[in-house]
C-alpha cells in the first residue's frame, strides 16, 4: 500500500476503487494488530475486544473480491485461446491432409 502511494502519488492512488478498497482492508488489519498487541501487553482483555477483533478478522476475507477484476480480463484470454486453438486445428488438417496426399501421391 505505502509503495503504490508513493508510487502514484496520493491522488493517484485514490483514482482506483480496488485501491481504496485495499487501503482500507489494510488499515483495518492494522487495527487489528493494534488490538493483539494492546491485549497481550494488558491485563484487561474483555470480550468485546475479542469481538472486535473477529470482525476486523472477517473483513480480510473481503480481499478475494479484488479476484473479480481480473476474471473479466481472463475470460478475454480464454476466448483468445480458444480462437488461436481453432486456427491450430485447421492448420494441423491442412498440413496433415497434404502429407498424405504427397506420401500416397494419389494411388489409394
Amino acid at each position: 500500500m505505502g509503495i503504490k502511494n508513493v508510487a502514484f502519488g496520493p491522488a493517484g492512488y485514490v483514482r482506483d476503487r480496488m485501491n481504496c478498497f485495499d487501503g482500507t482492508l489494510v488499515m483495518f488489519s492494522l487495527m487489528d494488530i493494534g488490538f493483539v498487541i494492546t491485549l497481550v501487553f494488558s491485563s484487561m482483555a474483555s470480550l468485546k475486544a475479542f469481538k472486535s477483533l473477529r470482525i476486523l478478522r472477517a473483513l480480510r476475507v473481503l480481499r478475494i473480491t479484488r479476484l473479480l477484476r481480473s476474471l473479466k480480463f481472463m475470460q478475454i484470454i480464454i476466448k483468445v485461446l480458444k480462437s488461436c486453438f481453432a486456427n491450430f486445428i485447421n492448420i494441423r488438417n491442412y498440413s496433415a491432409s497434404i502429407i498424405i496426399t504427397s506420401h500416397f501421391h494419389g494411388n489409394f
